[in-house]
C-alpha cells in the first residue's frame, strides 16, 4: 500500500500519534534500564539539550520546538549552564 506517512504499523498502514507514543514507552521499558524514563517528550528534551551543547540558538531552537514562549526555551539554556 502506498502511504506518504513516516512511520508505519506492521500492516503498512499508517500508524498515529497514539501507537507511536505507546510503542516508545513500550520499548523504553524492554530495555530495562532503571531509572531511566523513555517517552516522546524525554526524546524531545534530549534534542534540545543536545542542539543547544552543539550551538544552536535559542531562536533557532524556539522555531524547531514551534514555542511561543521564550522561557520554555530558556530552560534548555539554563540546564547547560548549570552543569
Amino acid at each position: 500500500m502506498e502511504t506518504d506517512a513516516l512511520f508505519v504499523t506492521l500492516d503498512g498502514e499508517k500508524m498515529f500519534k497514539r501507537q507511536f507514543q505507546n510503542g516508545v514507552t513500550f520499548y523504553g521499558k524492554q530495555a530495562e534500564n532503571k531509572g531511566v524514563r523513555y517517552s516522546c517528550h524525554t526524546f524531545r528534551h534530549t534534542f534540545a539539550k543536545l542542539s543547544v551543547k552543539n550551538g544552536a540558538g535559542i531562536f533557532e531552537l524556539q522555531q524547531i520546538l514551534d514555542h511561543t514562549s521564550m522561557e520554555i526555551v530558556r530552560v534548555y539554556v539554563n540546564y547547560l549552564v548549570m552543569m
